[in-house]
């Protein structure tokens, strides 16, 4: 077990590149599910080395976007990351220069089941919101589906409070209790798409 796993970290890297759509869902899957089995393991040296694997592919530029922005997630959380060293890693890969498709891919592979780290980690919320503002209409309305995808794996419950969260934006806490105001003219008129992005369009 050991041999395979070490077998699997040295070819990581070639492994996540030129992969059509389907190829590179079933690899985010079975990489999911190594990294689990490495977690069962307890072995210091054989963790190392796994990190060490994901760490390639996340700075990749030939990997899959879809498997890069996972290798991150994988990273942050396992504590190799924090929000200042995971976002220049959005950064680069949500930039203008990066095409939306692939900004998209490498978004959903990072955002799988991330509520709590969204809700909590205000830079990388920032650098998402920011990314999600310099989109033209275009290319916003073809990402649509695959933002939906992203954040379908986030509890529901979760999606409200971080509708909420942008709703209030950046501000001290003392600020938001204190803010009495309704809700923005703008915001009002992003709401039906901010929900549809959630997934919270049923939502009351």
């Amino acid at each position: 077990v050991t041999s395979l796993i070490e077998e699997v970290c040295v070819g990581l890297t070639y492994a996540c590149r030129h992969l059509d759509a389907e190829a590179a869902s079933a690899m985010r899957d079975a990489m999911a599910d190594f990294d689990k089995s490495v977690g069962l393991m307890e072995e210091a040296r054989l963790a190392e080395d796994w990190q060490r694997a994901l760490g390639i592919v996340a700075d990749d530029a030939g990997a899959e976007p879809l498997l890069a922005g996972f290798a991150v997630r994988r990273l942050y959380d396992r504590g190799v990351l924090d929000g200042g060293t995971a976002a220049p890693y959005l950064s680069r890969a949500l930039s203008p220069a990066v095409p939306p498709s692939a900004a998209g891919e490498w978004l959903d592979g990072f955002l799988a089941g991330a509520g709590q780290l969204l809700l909590h980690d205000a830079t990388l919320l920032a650098v998402i919101d920011e990314w999600m503002l310099q989109l033209g209409e275009d290319d916003f309305v073809a990402l649509l589906p695959m933002l939906r995808r992203g954040f379908s794996s986030i509890d529901s419950m979760e999606r409200m409070r971080l509708l909420a969260l942008i709703r209030e934006g950046p501000k001290p806490a003392a600020a938001v209790a204190a803010d009495d105001q309704g809700p923005s003219e703008a915001f009002e008129r992003a709401l039906p798409l901010l929900r549809t992005i959630l997934g919270l369009e049923d939502a009351a």
